[in-house]
């Protein structure tokens, strides 16, 4: 097995799964492998299997591949066995299981033609053939009878018009037989240089029956038949013949519109360390229909698997930048994403142009600005999700979805922080340090600062890179590259941590805040805006970790989209309607207009916000 894989391995051939069968196997241990070859590694399981075992083993595999598959509510499934000359062309081990068995590669030593010694063994019989007594078992094993009274076939005795010369040419076309004839001769040839060497002028002496075993191994190993009967040379120094083996296919044939049967086909050969397919292989997919080649299931990390059986696919460089917007989801995404980027472009310039109005100042400008320019990033965080993964573009998906969010949600809780330190004194009129613009802007900056320094040690510790995959695309070409980033789903998750520590801290202060119903209901807005915010979070996380990966862009795409949205119209739209308000305030429980957001703070307590009067940040 070890020899195997590190062949298969060189080869650019992995394996997703090693099973052993123990010593005594129990059914139950053949229905557990047969399970776990089902199951392990991939959606589908594994489809092809390559066997190193015995033809008992081999067959109890088929046989309860075969009662799994009957028993199982599952769909249809077909496994493409490789198996060595254990199996061979052995119609014992598949007797029955033709469904399972078909498509089955196997090898034999090969087995040259030889028809002077086909003829010879063809009219062998047994009153014929008395010098060979092994030859009698080979008759009652081909003809199942005894031949004498003390057979252990004697129930059924042979008849004597048995005969080999018809119908019994593959009993005789042992795959062994021309490597026995050929071990023979080389050993026959040893003996006698042996004898030359130490019984000169004679055909036998004392010296060579009492020759060293070693002596007699190293004279033996030592010849070389330049010309078998295989046409070839031989030597026990060269690998029993050289390694020279056929492949088999085992086949389905039909017989007729209702028959199908079972058949072995010589499909190439392996010789000289070099593999020669020279009739088509007949393949079945996972399914059991038909294919043109059998490819496996293995996951990313077992890709090159992919790459077996089928022509090479060139793996460029790098991956190229192809940005993938022409599906339906992105489509709609996009032009929700440009609208609301004009939007918040539309808002900030009013806001400047409003900056001494009292709703601009009483929810802090500057907070605002800063708020406007991360609902502008977290839209445009769309595009790093729909181009093709390069470097860039996987640094840029780590790196903007946690530190986007930690600017909106440190802009947020900058904001109902500054509502609860200017509206929970109780008093007015009294003066209130650190909500200025500028205090405001430096507490938002040292929250953003510890998202920069944890993103940008993931980004340093695992630097940003793209792998690939071989997938079939069942069409033309067959199979295509796709690239990924090599960071798992659970990993972007865990590096929002900090955005769900500011979203609670944001809803925490507003629960406070939201009584107050100065400086335009603001924390009302800011909690309605956490609650719904975490609700959106959730619910695209656990697609994006829980769902199957060509579904995962789209969710965080749609989930940053939302989010994005609903602060803009949570925060802004109100603001935004008592700007274009030209009301008048009306007296008792009216609703308060324009002209009146803020006052109650900004006019009462002008000493308080007097960098708003200066500057419009």
């Amino acid at each position: 097995m070890d020899t195997f894989m590190s062949k298969a391995n060189a080869g650019g051939v992995c394996a997703a799964l090693q099973l052993t069968i123990p010593s005594s196997p129990t059914s139950s241990d053949y229905v557990k492998i047969i399970a776990d070859l089902l199951t392990q590694w991939g959606d589908k399981g594994s489809n092809v299997v390559v066997l190193f075992t015995s033809p008992e083993d081999t067959r109890n595999l088929l046989k309860y591949a075969d009662i799994h598959a009957k028993t199982s509510s599952n769909s249809p499934y077909h496994f493409t066995w490789v198996a060595p000359d254990s199996w061979g062309f052995s119609t014992d081990i598949v007797e029955g299981y033709l469904e399972h068995a078909k498509g089955a590669i196997t090898t034999v030593p090969l087995q040259p033609p030889m028809p002077d010694f086909q003829e010879y063994m063809s009219r062998l019989t047994i009153q014929s053939n008395t010098r060979n007594p092994w030859f009698r078992w080979l008759w009652e094993d081909i003809f199942d009878c005894g031949v004498d009274e003390f057979s252990p076939r004697r129930d059924a005795m042979c008849t004597g018009t048995e005969s080999l010369l018809v119908g019994h040419t593959s009993e005789l076309k042992s795959a062994l037989s021309s490597y026995a004839m050929e071990a023979v001769y080389a050993i026959a040839t040893g003996l006698h240089s042996l004898i030359q060497k130490k019984c000169p002028g004679s055909n036998m002496c004392s010296d060579f029956l009492n020759s060293d075993p070693e002596d007699i191994h190293n004279e033996i190993i030592t010849v070389r038949v330049a010309e078998s009967s295989t046409g070839r040379p031989f030597s026990f120094l060269h690998s029993a013949g050289g390694g020279e083996y056929a492949i088999m296919n085992y086949v389905e044939e039909r017989l007729d519109e209702n028959t199908t049967y079972g058949r072995y086909k010589k499909v190439g050969e392996w010789l000289s360390g070099t593999l020669n397919i020279e009739e088509e292989i007949q393949f079945f997919d996972f399914n059991g229909n038909n294919a043109t080649s059998v490819v496996s299931q293995c996951p990313r990390i077992c890709s090159d698997c992919l790459k077996q059986g089928v022509p090479r696919v060139e793996v460029p460089d790098k991956a190229p930048l192809v940005f993938n917007g022409n599906s339906v989801w992105a489509v709609i995404i996009l032009a929700l994403v440009v609208l609301m980027i004009v939007f918040c472009l539309i808002i900030f310039v009013y806001f400047l142009v409003e900056f001494r109005h009292p709703v601009v100042k009483g929810a802090s400008s500057s907070l605002s600005y800063f708020l406007l320019l991360g609902i502008t990033l977290l839209l445009m965080e769309n595009f790093a999700f729909m181009f093709e993964p390069t470097r860039i573009v996987c640094g840029c998906q780590r790196f903007g979805l946690g530190f986007f969010h930690a600017l909106i949600w440190s802009a947020l809780l900058c904001k109902v922080i500054r509502i609860l330190r200017i509206c929970g004194t109780g008093e007015i009129n009294s003066k209130v340090s650190f909500v200025s613009p500028w205090s405001q802007t430096f507490l938002l900056f040292a929250l953003l600062l510890v998202e920069v320094v944890l993103v940008g040690e993931w980004l340093l510790l695992d630097p940003p890179a793209v792998s690939h995959e071989i997938v079939e695309t069942g069409t033309s070409p067959p199979f295509e590259v796709v690239f990924y980033c090599n960071y798992k789903s659970e990993w972007m998750v865990a590096s929002l941590i900090y955005v769900f520590i500011l979203i609670l801290c944001t809803f925490w202060c507003a629960c406070k805040a939201r009584k107050y119903s100065d400086l335009n209901h603001e924390g009302a807005y800011i909690l309605f805006t956490t609650i719904a915010s975490i609700f959106i979070m959730v619910a695209w996380l656990l697609v994006y970790t829980l769902a199957v990966e060509e579904y995962q862009n789209p969710a965080v795409c749609i989930g940053i989209t939302t989010n994005a949205i609903l602060v803009l119209a949570a925060i802004f739209l109100p603001k935004v309607t008592a700007l274009t308000s030209n009301e008048d305030k009306t007296q008792g429980d009216g609703p308060a207009t324009g002209n009146d957001m803020g006052k109650s703070y900004v006019y009462s307590n002008p000493d308080v916000n007097k960098d708003d009067e200066l500057t419009a940040f």
